[in-house]
């Protein structure tokens, strides 16, 4: 799979192709994906981003791994290795045999968001859509989002720890309890690129 509509950025191309091709009920991966068939320039900015997206974006969405990225050989040479290592962080302790890809419902067109849960946890990753790899070649800009709601549908009422993770740099930043009447919803202050979160319930 290649990264060819530029209106259709990294994480949403894979997750839709991703989707299209899987059977229901079969488990499934994308075993290539590149951003440009033309060749990999390492510009720190651009096939980065690809790398990035291509492998949050399935593993958040129920895969059964992460999407293999075509120029292999640059993962060693630049040493990329740090995109592989702040997604296992992340996920390392999602119970995969226990968890779902959850109903996530956003107030804006521009989010991306994808999870997974069990029946009093989830872990997010939430991305908009309008940084991708298109825009970080050719310098366009990013408009910051603002007021972003995430509704986690599948889970219930109650308390709740909410744990921020920066994706970039590998570590938890914010951790806060809050109580929510009905189905919890994230909200996100402001967003350029994408963050993720762990969510359990605390009571």
């Amino acid at each position: 799979m290649w990264e060819l509509n530029n209106s259709l950025p990294t994480a949403r191309s894979v997750r839709k192709g991703g989707l299209k091709m899987a059977f229901p009920g079969k488990p499934m991966f994308i075993s290539e994906y590149g951003t440009d068939f033309t060749g990999y320039t390492h510009d720190g900015s651009a096939e980065e981003l690809g790398i990035h997206h291509s492998i949050w974006a399935p593993a958040l969405s129920g895969a059964t791994g992460i999407t293999q990225w075509w120029w292999w050989n640059t993962i060693d040479e630049f040493d990329l290795y740090h995109h592989y290592n702040h997604l296992g962080i992340f996920i390392g302790n999602i119970p995969c045999l226990e968890c779902k890809s959850l109903d996530l419902k956003s107030n804006q067109p521009k989010v991306l968001a994808v999870g997974l849960g069990t029946p009093d946890t989830a872990w997010l990753w939430v991305h908009n859509t309008q940084n991708n790899w298109d825009r970080a070649k050719y310098r366009k800009h990013v408009r910051e989002l603002k007021g972003i709601r995430v509704i986690i549908k599948d889970l219930p009422a109650g308390n709740y720890q909410i744990n921020y993770f920066d994706t970039y740099s590998g570590e938890y930043y914010l951790t806060i309890e809050v109580s929510f009447e009905s189905s919890p919803i994230i909200e996100i202050e402001k967003l350029v690129k994408d963050v993720a979160f762990y969510i359990k319930k605390s009571d």
